[in-house]
């Protein structure tokens, strides 16, 4: 047996482990959104067709918001930005649930709803993948380095 060539793998160190959570949990949030709103509207009595049409609409906004998102994670700290997209969607989530009790139009609030969902998507996940970058300092992560 050769001895002479070992493989040296790199520790997973805590920063990683923090990194990842934040990453994971960031982003089973976003899909449980974009699935639990065409879901709702499935279970209200509306066809298969519109809650697809709803999923493309938060996709679309996602993807539509890119540009916008990555001008604001340049100019604003990241905890700040979470902050504010989690916050946000919880305050819209929460107005949208109480429009429809008082007999809004359940389908033009879930359009609206999944819009800027698709939008706060966006901008969380931006915050998070910027966060890695000043975490591990943008020369390390360009290499793909591992903590140490």
């Amino acid at each position: 047996m050769d001895t002479s060539r070992t493989v040296v793998t790199p520790r997973l160190g805590r920063q990683f482990w923090r990194i990842f959570a934040a990453y994971s949990i960031n982003t089973l949030g976003d899909e449980i959104y974009a699935l639990a709103v065409p879901l709702v509207l499935l279970a209200s009595g509306f066809g298969a067709s519109v809650a697809t049409f709803l999923f493309g609409v938060i996709m679309c906004s996602t993807v539509a918001s890119g540009f916008l998102i990555g001008f604001l994670v340049d100019r604003v700290p990241t905890r700040v930005l979470m902050s504010m997209s989690y916050s946000a969607s919880a305050a819209f989530l929460g107005c949208s649930a109480v429009a429809v009790l008082l007999g809004v139009d359940s389908l033009l609030v879930a359009l609206v709803a999944a819009s800027f969902l698709g939008i706060f998507s966006a901008a969380s996940s931006a915050a998070v993948d910027a966060g890695v970058a000043r975490c591990r300092g943008r020369a390390r992560t360009a290499a793909g380095l591992l903590p140490s």
